[in-house]
């Protein structure tokens, strides 16, 4: 958790933000394909905030703007 802005609330405020892909079919089915969690910038500069979401010890692990991990997400399929 971390104070930052959301679309959602349409302001800033203490919340989670996550970046998801799914695929919608004509019919207007979804399913969910990927997901991950936003890590903010503020993080990397504490080793043990960034270990406690998750994020400690995987190689490769860096900041990424919302748009890049969409990218990404969308790249892996």
């Amino acid at each position: 958790m971390q104070r930052q802005y959301t679309g959602t609330a349409g302001k800033i405020t203490n919340c989670r933000i996550g970046v998801f892909c799914s695929y919608v079919t004509p019919d207007r089915q979804r399913v969910l394909i990927d997901r991950e969690l936003y890590l903010p910038e503020s993080w990397f500069g504490a080793p043990d905030r960034l270990a406690d979401a998750g994020g400690g010890g995987r190689d490769g692990v860096r900041h990424q703007a919302g748009v890049g991990m969409a990218h990404d997400r969308a790249g892996r399929r």
